[in-house]
C-alpha cells in the first residue's frame, strides 16, 4: 500500500530529527572532551630535578638537590625515591648516611658520625608537599666542607656520588592525574597512580 506524501513527508522529517540529534550528541560529547582536555593541559604539572654544588646567591660551595615544578599548575608530590649503588631510600639525609660515611656498620651509627662531626645535613619533607607553579623544593642541602677534615670527606664523597644517584618522583595534578619522572635520564611517564611497594628505609 503507498503511503500519501503527507505522511511519507512526516517520516522523512522524523528521520531527520533523530539524525540530527544524534550529531548534535556526538558533538557535544566531543567538544566536552576537548574541553576537559584543554583544562588539564591548562595546568599540567611538571617536576624536574636537578643537582648541584653551587651557591649562586651566597657564591659558596654547596651541594643540592632540587625539584622544580616547571609545569603549568600546581602537583602533589606522593612519593619520591633516590636509588644508590643497588638501594632505595626515601629519605635524603639516609641516602647521605649510606653513601657518604667510611666505615659505617649501619645507617644508625653513619648518622650518629655526621652528628659527632657536626656535619650539617638539611632535608625537607618531600611526601605530600603541593608545588606550585614555578616553585622550587630543596630536598637536600650540605654546605661546602671540602678542605676541613672528616666533614670534607663526607662532602667530596657525597659531590662524586650525586651523580650516581637516580632520583624517581610520583606527583599528580589537581586533576588527579599522575606521572613519574626519573633522573638523571630525564623519562616521563603518565601512570593510573602513585601506590606503590613502599622501600625499605633500614
Amino acid at each position: 500500500m503507498k503511503l500519501p506524501s503527507s505522511r511519507v513527508l512526516e517520516l522523512i522529517i522524523a528521520a531527520s530529527v533523530v539524525v540530527i540529534s544524534v550529531a548534535s550528541l556526538f558533538v557535544a560529547l566531543y567538544q566536552g572532551r576537548v574541553m576537559e582536555q584543554t583544562m588539564k593541559a591548562s595546568v599540567l604539572p611538571v617536576i624536574e630535578y636537578s643537582t648541584g654544588n653551587f651557591d649562586m646567591e651566597s657564591e659558596e660551595p654547596r651541594i643540592t638537590m632540587t625539584l622544580h615544578n616547571n609545569g603549568l599548575g600546581p602537583a602533589e608530590v606522593r612519593e619520591v625515591i633516590f636509588r644508590y649503588n643497588g638501594e632505595e631510600f626515601t629519605s635524603p639525609g639516609h641516602l647521605v648516611s649510606v653513601c657518604c660515611v667510611a666505615n659505617a656498620a649501619s645507617p644508625q651509627e653513619a648518622s650518629a658520625y655526621l652528628q659527632d662531626i657536626q656535619m650539617p645535613v638539611i632535608t625537607s619533607n618531600l611526601r605530600g608537599r603541593v608545588m606550585t607553579q614555578g616553585q622550587e623544593l630543596l630536598m637536600l642541602a650540605v654546605p661546602g666542607y671540602s678542605n676541613e677534615g672528616a666533614r670534607g670527606e663526607v662532602y667530596r664523597t657525597l659531590d662524586d656520588a650525586r651523580f650516581e644517584v637516580e632520583v624517581e618522583i610520583c606527583y599528580c595534578s589537581v586533576f588527579d592525574d599522575c606521572w613519574r619522572s626519573r633522573y638523571p635520564d630525564a623519562e616521563r611517564w603518565e601512570v593510573a597512580s602513585c601506590i606503590r611497594r613502599r622501600p625499605q628505609d633500614g
